[in-house]
């Protein structure tokens, strides 16, 4: 007999990561006539809305509507109701990618200093959510860490991790992403016969790109070039550009050699460079 699909409902005492400053006063935000208000254009905002809505569809059963009059703001301090709203409520948001967070029997306020910050305090809200309601709550954070990042893979197996993975770590506060890549199957490995059949598709590794980015994750492909090259010697191909003639396992290549670089490296960068269109 199949088991429903657990749903966790019940949030953690505490939100995580924890901010800098935050209370939690007695009281619940009730659900009931709820729906969600974006103050500007920003990305991020939308991306925002998204998150909640995707949370009272998941974890509720229940949809989180947008109205002009909703009760969940979500803006920037560019909004001059927003900044009056949280400093009337002696909370102040500051830093880059800081936010301001007040939930109170009036609504739920996220109110970033810039768009990013607006996106980090949502996945904060999120955190308050219950089947009753949001929980009261005064909060202000800013990241301590500028570059916080996590590690995804690309092969075969890969997709349903990597779906999962990408939207959680943003609600985790992450803003980057490592992508190993070595063994996308890349034009030049394919023509060349040395793609790696079990390697992630070039279209999958498209596609992994745009969903991370939709996430506020900025990308950093990650080849490995000197060592650990195994992959460019799949199916003993490449073997004229071994560092060391005799290896039966290559791992590095010759530095040497223009035609590493010609045939194999180069046009890899710039492939994933097209796919990932790094900063």
């Amino acid at each position: 007999q199949a088991t429903p699909q657990a749903r966790a409902q019940t949030p953690f005492p505490v939100v995580v990561p924890q901010p800098k400053q935050a209370t939690y006063p007695t009281g619940i935000l009730p659900l009931t006539g709820l729906s969600v208000r974006v103050l500007g254009s920003a990305p991020e905002l939308t991306w925002a809305a998204r998150d909640l809505k995707a949370d009272w569809n998941t974890r509720l059963n229940a949809e989180l509507g947008t109205s002009s009059t909703g009760k969940i703001v979500i803006g920037t301090v560019e909004n001059a109701e927003l900044a009056a709203k949280i400093k009337a409520a002696g909370l102040t948001a500051s830093g880059a990618e800081g936010y301001a967070l007040l939930v109170d029997s009036t609504g739920a306020y996220v109110v970033g200093t810039d768009a990013k910050g607006a996106y980090y305090g949502t996945q904060t809200l999120r955190q308050l959510l219950t089947p009753q309601g949001l929980r009261f709550a005064k909060i202000t954070d800013a990241p301590v860490l500028k570059r916080r990042i996590a590690m995804l893979y690309l092969d075969q197996y890969s997709k349903g991790v990597n779906d999962r993975m990408i939207p959680l770590l943003a609600a985790l506060k992450y803003n980057k992403v490592l992508i190993m890549s070595n063994y996308v199957q890349w034009d030049v490995a394919k023509s060349g016969g040395w793609a790696h059949p079990g390697g992630a598709s070039k279209a999958e590794a498209r596609r992994v790109a745009d969903l991370a980015r939709s996430y506020g994750l900025e990308l950093i492909p990650l080849i490995e070039t000197l060592g650990h090259t195994g992959w460019m010697f799949y199916g003993d191909k490449n073997l004229d550009l071994r560092q060391d003639p005799d290896s039966q396992n290559p791992y590095a290549y010759d530095t040497l050699n223009p035609a590493t670089y010609e045939r194999v490296v180069f046009p890899v960068l710039k492939e994933a460079i097209e796919v990932f269109q790094p900063k």
